[in-house]
C-alpha cells in the first residue's frame, strides 16, 4: 500500500495478495528464487512488485529484490504464529482451524 503526497510512501501491506494476480506473483517469485538459489542464496529474500492490468491481463514487475527480510516479512511471521497458521503453496495463510487468515499491517501508527 502506497500513499503520501506523491503516492510513493510505503504505508503497509495487505495479505493475501488479490486473487486476480496472486498466482502470477507466486510464479514470478518461484522463478526468481530458483535463480537466486543457483547463485548460492540459502536464506530469505524479499521482492517488491508493481502490478498493473493492461487490456484485461495482469502484469507483474519485480522492482526490487532484497537478500534479507523485507517490510512485509514480520507481519506475516507474526500472523502465522499468533493464528497457528501455515503458508500454503497458493499463497494463503491457513489456520489450524481450517479458516484462511487475512490481515492489513502498517508501521505508520
Amino acid at each position: 500500500m502506497l500513499g503520501g503526497d506523491d503516492g510513493m510512501v510505503y504505508l503497509g501491506c495487505e495479505f493475501p495478495a488479490r486473487d486476480e494476480y496472486r498466482e502470477l506473483l507466486i510464479e514470478h517469485s518461484m522463478k526468481i528464487g530458483k535463480v537466486l538459489s543457483s547463485k548460492g542464496c540459502r536464506d530469505r529474500f524479499a521482492i517488491d512488485y508493481v502490478v498493473r492490468k493492461v487490456e484485461g491481463k495482469w502484469e507483474a514487475f519485480a522492482i526490487e529484490i532484497n537478500l534479507r527480510w523485507g517490510g512485509t516479512s514480520h507481519p506475516l511471521i507474526f500472523a502465522k504464529h499468533v493464528t497457528n497458521s501455515m503458508l500454503t503453496p497458493n499463497g494463503l495463510l491457513l489456520g489450524a482451524d481450517g479458516i484462511n487468515k487475512f490481515y492489513v499491517a502498517t508501521d505508520n501508527v
